[in-house]
């Protein structure tokens, strides 16, 4: 299915809204960041990302929560920043992580179709 020009450019601007918000979160209290976040997520899994490039995303998706999850074990090491970065990290794998969630939804949908 082809996306109109609108849906791409909504995609885009939540996807860099959310990276956006996700550094600004790791510095100041957003109310309601995470509602945010896991709307943002939603309209980039859904509108953003074709079929073909759902592969890629999901592997992307695999790799930062893997390094993620790592990096939030480990970064106390880093004590005077280690706040901002687990902030930062935990609100950027929110909104990534749902819009993994939906294109791995698609991507198994568009598997069973066929």
């Amino acid at each position: 299915m082809a996306k109109n020009n609108n849906e791409d450019q909504l995609s885009k601007w939540s996807f860099l809204l959310g990276c956006v918000l996700s550094i600004i979160v790791g510095f100041v209290t957003v109310p309601y960041s995470v509602s945010i976040l896991v709307i943002l997520g939603l309209i980039v899994g859904f509108m953003g990302l074709s079929t073909k490039d759902g592969s890629t995303y999901l592997l992307c998706v695999i790799a930062l929560a893997v390094i993620g999850t790592s990096w939030l074990a480990n970064v106390q090491l880093l004590s005077p920043v280690s706040t901002y970065i687990k902030n930062i990290l935990a609100s950027f794998t929110t909104f990534v992580g749902v819009a993994g969630l939906v294109v791995a939804i698609k991507t198994i949908w568009t598997m069973g179709h066929k």
